[in-house]
């Protein structure tokens, strides 16, 4: 007997979208007085996006606004996710059109989406040239896009039980009708300790020698895990020898937990390093930091103190799929380069604004090989794997088994796309894993402005993909999602 659905309703979805629009032209306010005091031109392209998405944000409250609080089904959870990131994008990529800074709205959305996704590839050939305002918009998307992961992470995915994110699911809140309630509350206390830790970052930037407005847009950077940078060259160029521990620390911060988070600020950090997750994720920063020490030696008979630091930081900003650099990283040897590459897909801690596959999918996987190990070796045994002292289940299981086979199956897609757009084939590679761990900025030494539009798309694509962890989008595009 076929399945039947009831039609999808929109009104919840379209409803919320029509908030956030209304919040992101609040947020277009900031560049828009930052450019109006510098003088600098086409600033009223602010002003007119500004007004664009107020004004149908404001028509789509309008229109489907209702009397009672909206229930959050588990279908329109999934068509609201993508909706709401691509319906942000698209309005965040105005700006950037509108004050003709890049040449079309391919540019522009890929810039918005690169931003919003935390990737950190950037359009822009000569940052030192670019209005301040396009920089400080482009921070502000950023920022905007890792407390969206960040909130969606915690609230959304454990419900939707997306690569075994329901692991962290509450029983107070295991109903997907109580999840607007529970998205009011969460949002309020995420916002606040979000706002905390990202006027501590800038705070810390300023005190350390750089201008306000540097420390601003690197604050955000690195607290979105984005590593967007906002001078040409590396944050090496920056001349401030504190800038770069600064980052360093908040990159390791904003990749773990945010609600763990909360615990350090509250005086309980040993609740934050008993974790399962933050430890592994300790120690996945430390052993690579000695492997990468390593391999520098090996591969240029040459280890100073600045080599270590410079390998302990590359280490960190690629496990927090940050994408920062402070030396010329397309120089250093292909063994360090792959070896990054394989700690941005392994990522950072899940509740964070962090990108890649997550931490604990492969302490899952790791529990059930070795759960399986020992059933061949005593057969009659019962081994189930356990995680934060709670039984992995079979569905589990499957959900974090199918989200590393679609990273795989997707990652050998896009690197076959870019490789027929013209890349070699090392490139589309190193491209296509850099995408969809959403890390860009430390493998692009390609100006993304000169790429054909079909191969911007494609990187969208890729990095929206990558931020909403695969299923959530290509189930939009199963039968069975919209079938009645």
């Amino acid at each position: 007997m076929a399945m039947k659905f009831a039609p999808l309703d929109i009104r919840p979805s379209a409803f919320v979208i029509g908030i956030l629009l209304i919040i992101l032209s609040l947020f277009m306010l900031i560049p828009l007085s930052v450019g109006s005091y510098l003088g600098e031109p086409y600033v009223n392209g602010f002003l007119k996006s500004c007004m664009c998405s107020l004004f149908v944000g404001g028509l789509l409250i309008f229109a489907y606004r209702t009397s009672s609080v909206p229930q959050l089904h588990i279908r329109t959870a999934f068509f609201l996710t993508t909706a709401a990131w691509v319906a942000i994008s698209a309005f965040g990529a105005l700006p950037f059109m509108l004050s003709h800074n890049v040449p079309s709205f391919s540019h522009a959305l890929f810039e918005s989406m690169s931003a919003l996704t935390t990737t950190g590839i950037s359009t822009f050939l000569n940052f030192d040239t670019t209005p301040t305002y396009i920089l400080v918009w482009r921070g502000l998307l950023q920022w905007l896009g890792g407390v969206g992961i960040t909130l969606m992470a915690i609230t959304l995915l454990p419900f939707l039980r997306i690569g075994g994110m329901q692991l962290f699911a509450t029983e107070s809140s295991s109903h997907y009708e109580k999840l607007f309630p529970k998205i009011s509350q969460v949002t309020k206390f995420l916002f606040w300790l979000y706002m905390g830790l990202t006027t501590l970052c800038i705070s810390f930037l300023w005190l350390s020698g750089l201008p306000f407005i540097k420390a601003f847009c690197y604050g955000l950077s690195t607290i979105s895990t984005s590593g967007m940078p906002m001078v040409d060259g590396s944050i090496h160029y920056l001349n401030t020898p504190y800038v770069p521990w600064v980052i360093l620390i908040f990159m390791i911060l904003s990749a773990s937990p945010l609600l763990l988070l909360a615990k350090i600020f509250s005086g309980n950090i040993s609740l934050y390093l008993q974790d399962s997750q933050v430890k592994a994720y300790l120690k996945t920063m430390i052993f690579a930091s000695i492997i990468t020490t390593g391999l520098m030696w090996i591969t240029t008979h040459d280890l100073t103190v600045m080599h270590v630091k410079s390998c302990i930081f590359h280490t960190v900003s690629m496990v927090t799929t940050s994408g920062f650099h402070d030396a010329a990283f397309q120089e250093w040897a292909s063994s360090l380069q792959i070896f990054f590459i394989f700690l941005c897909v392994i990522g950072g801690c899940t509740g964070s604004t962090s990108g890649g596959i997550k931490i604990f999918r492969f302490q899952i996987i790791y529990r059930v090989i070795k759960s399986q190990i020992y059933k061949m070796i005593f057969p009659h045994g019962v081994f189930t794997p356990v995680y934060r002292k709670k039984n992995v289940d079979t569905h589990t299981v499957y959900a974090v088994l199918t989200l590393f086979v679609l990273f795989l199956a997707l990652y050998i897609l896009f690197a076959i796309g870019f490789t027929l757009s013209g890349f070699s084939q090392a490139k589309s590679l190193t491209l296509s894993a850099s995408i969809l761990s959403n890390c860009g900025s430390h493998f692009t030494s390609f100006p993304v402005m000169n790429l054909p539009e079909h191969t911007q798309w494609l990187m969208t694509l890729g990095m929206l993909l990558g931020r909403l962890e695969f299923l959530t989008v290509l189930i939009l595009f199963t039968p069975a999602f919209w079938r009645r």
